[in-house]
């Protein structure tokens, strides 16, 4: 049990900062497109929670260890009225430039946090905190190649009813293709040796 809310933890934090970042990037992109849907009745993350997708999803991953971390934040799980195609692919390129950018600064602090470790001991908990950052963004940003809305390569190659399949299912369906497959068989062999790179780097 002292494992599993050290973990909680150590996530909690990245986890956060990430939907909190995401969810204020697709508010201002939604507001520039003119969404309706957008106002400052659902901004900020306290009323983005979900249930399931924020806060049941990675509470289950923390408890069973499992290799990958899933979290959403409800804005990107719900969609409101069917907006139009194009910009659905403003918001996950939003999203990918999201998780991008936040790859890079975890790995930049990272970088920081390592070469600044104590002669003895652990090391801080800003170098857990950057390096399940960088872990998380990389899992997200790279669930943007699945070629299903809302992702951005779904959202790209779009056309006829699968322009109509809700955010929700896609999300679903991702989670399902990581969590169900072997992490050293499936999506695994996409992060891995990316997340292997950027932490070598890092550290020196």
């Amino acid at each position: 049990m002292d494992n599993f809310f050290r973990l909680l933890f150590i996530w909690s934090i990245p986890v956060i900062i990430t939907m909190a970042l995401t969810v204020e990037v697709r508010h201002r992109i939604g507001i520039y497109l003119g969404d309706s849907n957008f106002n400052s009745e659902n901004r900020g993350l306290r009323r983005n929670l979900h249930p399931i997708y924020s806060a049941a999803l990675p509470l289950m991953l923390v408890l069973f260890h499992h290799p990958f971390m899933l979290a959403f934040p409800k804005s990107q799980t719900t969609l409101v009225n069917n907006p139009p195609l194009n910009w659905r692919r403003y918001q996950a390129l939003g999203n990918l430039l999201t998780h991008i950018f936040l790859t890079l600064l975890c790995t930049v602090i990272f970088a920081l946090a390592a070469a600044m470790q104590p002669e003895y001991g652990l090391p801080g908990l800003l170098y857990y905190w950057s390096k399940a950052g960088i872990f998380f963004n990389l899992t997200l940003g790279l669930l943007h190649l699945l070629p299903w809305p809302p992702f951005l390569l779904g959202t790209l190659f779009a056309r006829g009813r699968l322009t109509k399949i809700s955010d929700r299912n896609g999300l679903v369906a991702g989670a399902i293709l990581i969590l169900a497959i072997p992490a050293d068989l499936g999506y695994g062999r996409l992060v891995f040796p990316l997340y292997h790179v950027l932490s070598s780097l890092a550290g020196f």
